[in-house]
């Protein structure tokens, strides 16, 4: 049975959401994941994953989803896919964030290599 996987994403951040799509589609032709819409039931989900970014954080309807999320105790997955600070953000800066070395998506000199090592953790997390 996979796992059902929900992407939160600000709209400035709908082109990185695409990127990690594509590296999330082994996983979902396996079984592994299926990736839901926000708007289908809230009650299927499974991993929330939330991509990270000043656009997404400034937001208050994203933060409030974000909010929800925790407080509905869905495993939650934060990607840092642009440099962002953690530390204004006590309800994210205690979950393991993504890529693990801290550095953004963006940050990084090869966006493959970390969208790779990005969907590897969640491999993981979803077995």
């Amino acid at each position: 049975m996979p796992k059902h996987v929900v992407i939160m994403a600000h709209p400035e951040d709908h082109d990185l959401k695409n990127e990690l799509l594509k590296h999330l589609r082994q996983m979902q032709r396996k079984g592994i994941i299926a990736i839901i819409e926000e708007a289908d039931s809230m009650q299927l989900i499974d991993i929330v994953i939330l991509l990270l970014s000043p656009d997404a954080i400034a937001d208050d309807q994203f933060m409030r989803t974000v909010h929800y999320a925790i407080r509905q105790k869905f495993r939650i997955v934060p990607i840092i896919v642009r440099d962002i600070d953690l530390a204004g953000l006590p309800e994210i800066d205690q979950i393991l964030c993504l890529p693990r070395n801290g550095k953004s998506v963006m940050s990084h000199r090869n966006k493959d290599s970390a969208w790779k090592l990005v969907a590897q953790e969640i491999r993981e997390i979803a077995k």
